[in-house]
C-alpha cells in the first residue's frame, strides 16, 4: 500500500523529521534520511519517531527483497514500553514464522540502533531510533534511497506493552531522499 507522505515545513535542518507518513488511524512516523561522513553509503541512517495512540508495543521493520510486504524473513526495530531502553530496547529482532516463537531478539553484536527512547504517557506510545540504511553481511534487510523505486515498511502494534498477538500490522512504501541542508 502506498503512503502520503508530508513533509515537515518546520525542519529546520537535517538534525530534524523532515517528512511524517500517517501509517493508520492510530500510527504516525516521522523520519529524516542522512547521508553519512564516510560518503559512500556505508553510514547513511534514517531516525524515526513513531507516535502510537494507546499504551503499546510497536514496531517498523523491513521485509525481505523477495517478498517486501511480508513479516517472515523480515527483520524489524521492536519497542517493548515495560523493559528499560537500552541496547536491547528498542531492538533489532528477526521473524521466521508469524508465531511467537519466530520473533527473535537478534543477538547484541547486531543491535546497532542509536538514540533510542520509548516513552508513554496517557495516550500515547512514543519511540525514537536511528539505524543504518544497510548493513552488508548482518543478515538485515537493507533500507534504499532512490529517485525511481519507494521503500516498503512492515509495521504492527500491539494490545498492550508485553510482546504478543499485535492489534493492527501491515506494510506501506514511500520513496525515500536524502535530507540536504
Amino acid at each position: 500500500v502506498d503512503a502520503n507522505v508530508t513533509a515537515l515545513s518546520a525542519a529546520a535542518s537535517c538534525s530534524d523529521y523532515q517528512h511524517m507518513v500517517s501509517i493508520d488511524d492510530k500510527l504516525d512516523m516521522y523520519y529524516v534520511v542522512n547521508r553519512g561522513a564516510a560518503g559512500d553509503g556505508t553510514d547513511d541512517t534514517i531516525s524515526v519517531k513513531l507516535v502510537c495512540s494507546g499504551k503499546r508495543w510497536v514496531s517498523l521493520g523491513v521485509g525481505p527483497e523477495s517478498a517486501p510486504a511480508r513479516m517472515v524473513g523480515g527483520d524489524a526495530v521492536i519497542a517493548l514500553p515495560n523493559d528499560a531502553v537500552g541496547l536491547t530496547n528498542p531492538g533489532f529482532y528477526s521473524m521466521t514464522s508469524e508465531e511467537n516463537d519466530g520473533v527473535n531478539l537478534m543477538g547484541n553484536a547486531l543491535q546497532t540502533l542509536s538514540g533510542q527512547d520509548i516513552v508513554q504517557n496517557t495516550g500515547s506510545t512514543n519511540v525514537t531510533f536511528t539505524r543504518t540504511l544497510a548493513e552488508p553481511g548482518s543478515g538485515k534487510n537493507s533500507i534504499a534511497v532512490s529517485d525511481t523505486a519507494d521503500t516498503t515498511f512492515i509495521w504492527a502494534y500491539g494490545y498492550a506493552n508485553d510482546l504478543n498477538l499485535h492489534k493492527a500490522f501491515g506494510a506501506f512504501s514511500i520513496p525515500l531522499s536524502y535530507c540536504e541542508e
